[in-house]
């Protein structure tokens, strides 16, 4: 089975090593812009490799100095450390095992790295765009979700029939700020689906977005996994920038 994260580790040192090309450089430097995660995983792993440069430093003067003659051995003259020294040899050492445990947490086991943290990563509210001058006036279920009372936009909603597209896409937004994501799932797959037989572009890629999230909320990572794929590669989805290869690669680990 692929291991995801061991491949966007390799690639990260790909970067630090400056074996990357230059596309690829200046395409994952503005990729860390965007991906807190992935920023913060190299700058740990420049931490944890350099204090491993340190000991190996430390291990290589060691090993020198136990393979030297014996007569360079007896012609140099032992000098003893002071405390202060020790000291800071010894909170290095401290220091570095801390980083390496920081590292390797990180990296294999990071517990922080929960559903909901990367769902409120991933979420931006909607916003209803401005009719003014129109002559449109706005439902009663968008005048309920402008003022955050997302109860009333799901009970508008299950009390009336032939829903809008965007009123059902504010439904399922409201189900989500609620703590139902089942049911978001279920507005969410309609909407898209009411797009795709009628062959239309209208909401179809805010569909898939809180779709994807909506399945990430629900712990579904099998179905949300895919479509964030889908929606990353379409660079014309105005969402594709929300699903980042390191924010994948993220869930992709729970």
């Amino acid at each position: 089975m692929d291991n995801p994260q061991k491949d966007r580790t390799e690639e990260i040192m790909r970067y630090l090593d400056n074996r990357m090309t230059e596309n690829e450089r200046l395409d994952f430097e503005a990729e860390m812009k965007h991906d807190i995660q992935l920023s913060a995983e190299v700058g740990d792993l420049v931490m944890a490799r350099d204090a491993v440069k340190l000991f190996g430093i430390n291990n290589d003067v060691s090993r020198i100095r136990k393979e030297a003659p014996g007569n360079i051995k007896q012609e140099t003259p032992v000098i003893k450390m002071p405390p202060y020294r020790k000291l800071l040899r010894y909170s290095i050492a401290a220091a570095a095992s801390v980083l390496l445990l920081f590292f390797a947490a990180r990296f294999f086991d990071d517990p922080l790295s929960t559903a909901d943290q990367f769902y409120n990563e991933g979420y931006s509210r909607y916003e209803i765009p401005a009719l003014r001058g129109t002559g449109t006036t706005l439902s009663a279920a968008e005048q309920a979700y402008l003022t955050g009372n997302y109860t009333e936009v799901i009970n508008l909603y299950h009390g009336e029939t032939g829903h809008t597209p965007g009123e059902m896409l504010i439904a399922g937004i409201a189900c989500l700020e609620t703590g139902k994501a089942s049911e978001a799932i279920e507005i969410f797959s309609a909407l898209r689906d009411k797009g795709i037989a009628e062959n239309t572009n209208s909401f179809r890629d805010e569909a898939e977005y809180y779709l994807a999230l909506a399945y990430l909320k629900n712990n579904n990572y099998t179905s949300a996994i895919p479509l964030m794929e889908k929606i990353s590669a379409d660079k014309n989805n105005p969402y594709h920038r929300k699903f980042t290869a390191g924010y994948i690669s993220g869930v992709k680990k729970l």
